[in-house]
């Protein structure tokens, strides 16, 4: 008996520390610890030891400098899962209640669930025109995801701050391809409007070219044309006979052109790039400065 005791206390201690371990592996705004900020800086919170502890400290370096240089405060949430297994809702819920950011809302932040395999980037209202949610796609499937999908945790992290702080900086090619998409969407919208008016003038011209005087009928049928020059061969003149199929009556019409002017250039549609580098103020290493966030980012899962 006392033997199936002993085994009994055994797998109940088992089952136990189990649980224990996998429910500290789960986190919500309530039970996430946040950075200390008594450190100095320290912009990481990685309450499981998933990333090292080198990591942590480049990163609070690189994070500093994107502070001081272009003011945005971030944060970095590296768990194994996050209750609910939705990492936006953990960013944004955590993001609001902490005013991750400052009162221009230029707050930043990154969240990796690793059991989850899950990840987001959450961006302040103020950063979005720099980091649209198109661009932090593009960075995720660039640059974070081969390195989650090798379970390369701390290079996942760490690249994704660098190609960030290369587009607020101005200096990613990834941003120059966002930028050229805009651009190539601009010009394309513009010779579409373009083609539209040009395609509507014609329409309306040769839809009144086609109106009788006598009837008002748009049922004229050009029956002979005639050109010849005059004013000594400087201008074109053009007769043009029609007939009604309504009233049956004839219709001439006179065009003269200049010589000089026939066959002038079409429209020209161009322009450089559209946008340009980063553009924020610096800031300086504090404590989180009232941000909030409405919903700008990405997120997916490897």
């Amino acid at each position: 008996m006392k033997r199936y005791l002993k085994r009994i206390s055994a797998l109940a201690a088992a089952f136990i520390a189990v649980t224990a371990t996998m429910l500290a592996g789960v986190y919500n705004p309530d039970n996430l610890p946040m950075p200390e900020k008594s450190q100095g800086a320290n912009y990481v919170t990685s309450p499981d030891g998933i990333l090292s502890t080198v990591a942590i400290n480049s990163l609070n370096s690189k994070l500093l400098a994107l502070e001081k240089e272009r003011g945005v405060k971030s944060l970095i949430i590296v768990v194994e899962s996050i209750e609910g297994d939705d990492p936006y809702e953990l960013a944004i819920n955590v993001g609001n209640r902490y005013g991750v950011g400052n009162k221009q809302n230029t707050g930043l932040i990154i969240v990796l669930a690793t059991v989850d395999r899950s990840y987001y980037i959450l961006t302040g209202e103020g950063l979005e025109k720099y980091l649209p949610d198109a661009l932090c796609k593009r960075i995720e499937n660039r640059v974070m995801v081969p390195h989650l999908k090798r379970g390369d945790w701390d290079n996942a992290i760490l690249n994704t701050v660098d190609a960030i702080s290369e587009v607020l900086g101005g200096e990613s090619e990834l941003q120059f391809e966002e930028e050229e998409k805009e651009e190539a969407r601009a010009i394309l919208i513009t010779m579409l409007i373009i083609l539209t008016s040009f395609g509507g003038i014609i329409i309306y011209a040769l839809w009144k070219q086609k109106e009788c005087p006598h009837c008002g009928q748009h049922k004229l049928r050009l029956i002979n044309k005639e050109t010849r020059l005059i004013n000594k061969g400087r201008q074109e003149q053009t007769t043009s006979t029609y007939v009604c199929e309504a009233c049956k009556r004839d219709v001439t019409r006179k065009t003269i052109t200049d010589i000089m002017h026939k066959g002038g250039g079409g429209p020209f549609v161009g322009g450089g790039r559209i946008g340009g580098g980063g553009g924020f103020s610096g800031g300086s290493f504090g404590s989180f400065g009232g941000g909030s966030f409405g919903g700008g980012g990405a997120g997916g899962r490897f």
